[in-house]
């Protein structure tokens, strides 16, 4: 009897905690639940701690349970309830962010003069951020604790004025320049001028080019910008010889125009053509004719160099066949240093040459390539040093 009497204790026992517990020894308790106003909500549940938890952030009806607390309102903890305990649901209120377009950004629920954690990395290009608007009453509010009620709150924005400095650079400008401006403006920049110079428009730090000012949120810092409608350049000290074996195996000299004018923008302003003269000074070893010849790139076509008799330069560089042949071809002169004799002494010559700058632009990009020739088969050798370029351009083909 006794035996059987303890078997029943035991056996009481084990099914007191399998009710209590659940598999995983995780303790449940029985809780009345009341939500007072939302009476209809009222149930009665055994849960563990952790769904206990979820029904403190349960929403109904665009409201939240805050928090469950005692009857004198004081929270509770799951560890301090008793099986048949009855907790009561604190309500909080609901607060909608959203963008100007209404896209929701958070959607908050807490307890009225609560701190509230708005949004704060609100970006609007050219705007700053100035606070919140409350959608109901059209108000504006710093939104930093939960209001009384439900609510939503879009963003207010308002226009920033940039700065704008200028930097002439050596010009003038006839029109009042504009030193602020807001994202909104739209602003064409006016042309400066400077003597013997052509605009190329206004230069930011980073050498962006701006010459409209058009949805830009940024202080700028502009630099008039020129280039020169002429220059000199100096190419080369050393003496060369120039041998009657073909153009191609010359000493040749070569310059990068673009590092010197901008073409583009010499042509943007109605300018068509250059006067290209080199300066060289020039004596012969052998009696014959002086030859020079601009070239828009070094790939020079095969026909150029083809021949060294004379006559050759009348006929493929002067002649028809010269741009069929070596479309780099640009223009060419020919000159004799002492006529009819050879003329040992040194001498300096001017050679003159009018170029197109739509050539430049498309045959070369701005490079220019500068070779020498002589006459005929024989020995009529000659020698050039300290070569000049002088680079004047013009609005017509002059």
């Amino acid at each position: 009897m006794k035996k059987a009497i303890i078997c029943f204790i035991v056996l009481s026992v084990v099914l007191l905690c399998f009710t209590a517990c659940e598999g995983n020894g995780e303790k449940k308790t029985e809780i009345h639940l009341d939500y007072g106003a939302q009476s209809g909500l009222n149930k009665v549940v055994t849960v563990s701690a952790a769904e206990f938890a979820a029904y403190k952030n349960s929403v109904v009806d665009d409201c939240a349970v805050i928090d469950w607390v005692d009857a004198e309102g004081n929270s509770v903890d799951f560890s301090d309830i008793n099986d048949g305990d009855t907790v009561y649901a604190k309500w909080g209120v609901r607060v909608v962010f959203m963008t100007e377009t209404e896209e929701v950004l958070a959607t908050l629920y807490g307890v009225p003069g609560e701190a509230l954690n708005a949004p704060t990395s609100m970006l609007k290009k050219g705007y700053s951020f100035d606070g919140w608007l409350e959608t109901n009453t059209l108000t504006r509010s710093d939104a930093l604790v939960f209001p009384e009620k439900n609510s939503s709150y879009m963003p207010i924005f308002g226009l920033v004025n940039y700065s704008i400095k200028y930097n002439l650079n050596g010009g003038k400008c006839s029109e009042q320049l504009k030193t602020s401006y807001n994202i909104l403006d739209e602003i064409a920049l006016p042309v400066a001028t400077k003597a013997g110079y052509v605009f190329c428009g206004w230069v930011t730090p980073a050498n962006e080019t701006v010459t409209r000012i058009s949805g830009r949120a940024e202080d700028l810092n502009l630099t008039a910008s020129f280039t020169p409608t002429e220059f000199n350049a100096f190419l080369r000290y050393d003496t060369a010889t120039i041998t009657d074996s073909g153009r191609v195996n010359q000493k040749y000299d070569y310059i990068d125009l673009n590092k010197y004018v901008s073409l583009s923008a010499l042509a943007a302003n109605g300018y068509t053509s250059v006067d290209i003269t080199v300066t060289l000074d020039v004596k012969e070893v052998d009696d014959g004719y002086q030859y020079c010849f601009l070239y828009a790139d070094g790939n020079v076509g095969s026909n150029a160099y083809s021949s060294s008799l004379a006559g050759f330069f009348d006929r493929y560089i002067l002649g028809q066949e010269a741009t069929r042949d070596d479309p780099s071809f640009l223009a060419g002169y020919q000159f004799e240093h002492g006529p009819g004799k050879k003329n040992t002494s040194w001498a300096t010559y001017n050679l003159k040459f009018t170029v197109s700058i739509s050539d430049l632009i498309s045959l070369g990009n701005g490079n220019l390539y500068i070779r020498y020739g002589a006459s005929g088969k024989f020995d009529d050798n000659w020698q050039n040093r300290n070569v000049k370029l002088t680079f004047t351009a013009y609005q017509t083909f002059n």
